[in-house]
């Protein structure tokens, strides 16, 4: 299965890390100073802004069965969520780490829904229940 990856941060490359072995993994923006941990991963790596869609479509979307968006800025990851999903990514989940964005349960299922986001994540909140 092909997995795109948005966001070169350490969530990025954890969740590279785990499914390199068993899908092929694409990462968009890994940074300079991980160079020595993505020089030990079997994945491709592509630098460019999550939210273009000339990187998305170089990074292969419209065949990802899924678009993951990690980065530590909201906006973009929305953004890159929605831009993923008008290019043809099967499944798109969004991370989202401050809280504002979808913040009323029912309404954040049926926001996601409305922009084509399969699955918010907030890590922080997770992490504290």
């Amino acid at each position: 299965m092909k997995i795109v990856i948005a966001g070169g941060g350490v969530v990025g490359l954890r969740i590279a890390e785990q499914l390199m072995n068993t899908h092929s993994v694409v990462l968009i923006g890994p940074t300079q100073r991980d160079q020595t941990r993505l020089d030990r991963l079997d994945i491709e790596t592509l630098n460019g802004a999550i939210t273009s869609p000339s990187t998305l479509q170089a990074a292969g979307v419209a065949e990802a069965e899924v678009f993951v968006a990690t980065s530590n800025e909201d906006e973009k990851n929305i953004v890159a969520c929605v831009a993923a999903r008008r290019l043809g990514a099967h499944q798109v989940i969004c991370f989202l780490n401050r809280r504002g964005f979808f913040a009323v349960t029912d309404d954040e299922a049926e926001l996601a829904e409305s922009l084509g986001i399969d699955a918010v994540i907030r890590p922080a909140g997770q992490l504290a229940e």
